[in-house]
């Protein structure tokens, strides 16, 4: 099922010694690297818009982007404390927010033609949303989606790039914790953004499914042609100097690092009795100690390291407290969860709550106290998830 670098191979006989050594590992490669956050990115116009949203705005002059497309829009400057972000279907699927606590809506990006904001990505800072934009051509996502930037303080979308990237549903935007680049992977290849000199660079290729461990250290799974194992590294973008903590032959595989860096979770594949099933185990990076969940995929935590949600496919969603027992509970329903899921307070998360043979869904919020779902009237684009301001 697992099995570790051919330098952890010869270094360790049991579990509790790969967990060590998986964590000072982590350590080193975080030495000294203290995040910080940039709170004032000069990145989109100087121009402060107080006008309604309205449907085909002109060209807004943002920074780095020559694209002759008709997405640049101006809206009402709005405060996304605490928001949603959503595809909202009353808008040909453009960005909207939810606001819980009211159970109000904004519509932000009006579109005048028709097509799809997908994957957002709340800046560090809470006040801008990085997102794609895929038109939509008789029913279908076209081939080609654009990265967009959407500035909350200033009024303000537009795109960021003067080209598109080819669409598939597997792009995920990930911004810098100091919030200086934008991230995504597309067929394999890993960018990122520098978001003050406009420069776009290529920094891993046979990769996916990553994540920021600092400001200046990303892990992601990377494979290579002249193995089948998939590795989960750890890569410096000062020194881009690679270290290897684990490797499986199996696939898929994810992971996730909690956000204090204590935990560890990582899915495996395994032949079943039919199909391939996805396995989870979780490592406490402290203790050491391997425990394993059972099936399913688990990777969403919450801004406070002590809860983990996952799902076992068709058979719903399932929440772990690591700090306590580590056994893993059925909330009783199935929805759609994204990486941006949990609210600030970590007593909510929101979820996709499909509906069968549509193309719309409504946003679900699930208290933790409670232990209770409830369901809100927020119609929303399926199967675009949505994203929760946990800045």
């Amino acid at each position: 099922m697992l099995k570790t670098s051919e330098f952890l191979e010869k270094n360790m006989r049991n579990k509790l010694s790969f967990s060590i050594i998986l964590l000072l590992t982590l350590n080193a490669c975080l030495a000294n690297n203290e995040p910080t956050i940039s709170p004032n990115l000069d990145i989109t116009p100087s121009s402060t818009f107080t006008s309604l949203p309205i449907t085909s705005a002109p060209s807004v002059d943002c920074k780095f982007n020559n694209l002759d497309y008709p997405l640049s829009s101006q809206f009402t400057p709005i405060d996304g404390e605490n928001a949603i972000a959503y595809s909202n279907s009353e808008s040909a699927g453009g960005l909207a927010l939810f606001f819980p606590d009211t159970e109000s809506k904004t519509i932000i990006h009006q579109l005048g033609i028709s097509g799809v904001d997908t994957s957002f990505a709340w800046s560090p800072t809470g006040t801008k949303i990085a997102f794609l934009h895929t038109k939509v051509i008789e029913g279908r996502m076209d081939s080609e989606s654009y990265l967009m930037l959407a500035d909350l303080s200033k009024g303000t979308i537009c795109p960021l790039l003067d080209s598109s990237l080819s669409y598939t549903s597997t792009i995920q935007l990930f911004w810098s914790p100091d919030g200086k680049l934008i991230t995504w992977s597309n067929n394999g290849s890993m960018s990122k953004l520098n978001l003050e000199n406009g420069i776009i660079e290529n920094f891993a290729s046979n990769a996916y499914n990553f994540q920021w461990i600092d400001s200046n250290h990303i892990a992601f799974i990377q494979t290579t042609e002249e193995k089948l194992e998939h590795d989960l590294v750890i890569q410096s973008l000062d020194t881009q100097s690679t270290t290897i903590i684990l490797s499986t032959s199996s696939t898929p595989f994810d992971f996730s690092f909690s956000p204090d860096n204590k935990w560890l979770v990582y899915s495996y594949s395994k032949q079943g009795e039919l199909l391939q099933e996805n396995y989870s185990n979780l490592i406490n990076l402290t203790t050491g100690v391997e425990t394993e969940l059972g099936k399913g995929t688990f990777s969403y935590w919450s801004p406070n390291s002590q809860y983990l949600l996952g799902s076992r496919g068709y058979d719903g969603i399932y929440l772990i407290q690591p700090n306590l027992s580590n056994q893993v509970v059925s909330l009783d329903f199935f929805g759609c969860l994204y990486k941006e899921t949990w609210s600030k307070d970590s007593m909510n998360f929101a979820i996709s709550l499909c509906k069968d043979g549509t193309k719309k869904a409504t946003v679900g919020i699930y208290n933790i106290e409670e232990m209770k779902l409830l369901e809100s009237s927020i119609e929303i684009y399926s199967p675009v998830i949505p994203a929760w301001n946990s800045h």
